[in-house]
């Protein structure tokens, strides 16, 4: 199965001083009531790391440098009475010294984690009803490095066992 990866950099004008994110380490993140991701400073501060998106699932690498989230679009519902479903197509990294990585995949991202201490991204996706397709990215560069599809079994790569549902 070929899969798709769309992956650019997202480049924005400075944001006035009082209202930029510190630079990492964080100690924490999560969303706000508006859904955006936030982080947590050493000294206990928050701040808004994700704009106006609406996001959900953010994760903070091991070492508190790098932070991932799936951003949200919701689909409206269907003729065949599906309800308004919200999915994610893609992932963002924030990543030291890179800026943000955009990780499309080529179908809906179910799960995401870090992996390798946080030098490496793993996902799973695929279509709203149908097996999926687990790929590794590494953070840095943003290539995929290796695929995987299901079933998973006891043979699958640890990267995968980690993410199955």
């Amino acid at each position: 199965m070929k899969h798709a990866l769309l992956l650019t950099m997202l480049v924005a004008a400075p944001a006035p001083a009082a209202l930029a994110a510190p630079e990492p380490p964080y100690t924490g993140v999560k969303l706000d009531d508006e859904r955006r991701v936030v982080v947590q400073t050493p000294s206990g501060q928050w701040f808004v790391l994700s704009g106006r998106a609406m996001c959900d699932d953010p994760k903070l690498s091991r070492d508190g440098r790098t932070v991932g989230y799936r951003v949200l679009r919701r689909i409206p519902p269907s003729a065949d009475s599906i309800p308004t479903t919200e999915v994610a197509e893609e992932l963002r990294i924030h990543a030291p010294g890179r800026g943000v990585r955009r990780i499309v995949p080529g179908g809906y991202i179910r799960t995401w984690g870090f992996w390798s201490d946080g030098r490496q991204v793993a996902l799973y996706s695929g279509g709203l009803h149908f097996a999926g397709f687990y790929v590794l990215y590494d953070v840095a560069t943003g290539r995929d490095l290796h695929f995987a599809e299901d079933p998973v079994t006891s043979r699958s790569p640890g990267w995968v066992r980690g993410l199955a549902p």
